[in-house]
């Protein structure tokens, strides 16, 4: 899966954190972090697979991630080794290494 996620909203208003899953080491890491073990079946076990199931694990994905804070969700996908990165606005500008 990958996508654009809706996580909890800060003082500046929503938030969003972009995640992709490239191969199916991501995939197994990202259903630990997720904490999700139904996830875990042979009709996932394959990127084929899982584009079939587009709806259903961004479903489960946003479910996650729509719980917990933006910063969270990126470091801890992160220190998974899931590509993750919370979406900037304006004002993240001067706090965000990458971008001063």
């Amino acid at each position: 899966p990958h996508g654009v996620y809706p996580v909890s909203p800060d003082e500046h208003g929503e938030r969003f954190v972009a995640i992709a899953v490239t191969d199916d080491l991501q995939w197994q890491r990202l259903v630990a972090v997720l904490g999700r073990a139904d996830l875990v079946r042979e009709d996932l076990a394959t990127a084929a697979g899982r584009r079939a199931a587009t709806t259903e694990l961004d479903a489960a994905i946003a479910a996650w991630t729509t719980e917990r804070d933006g910063e969270l969700v990126e470091r801890r996908l992160q220190e998974a080794g899931i590509p993750a990165y919370l979406a900037l606005r304006p004002e993240d500008y001067p706090r965000d290494a990458q971008v001063v």
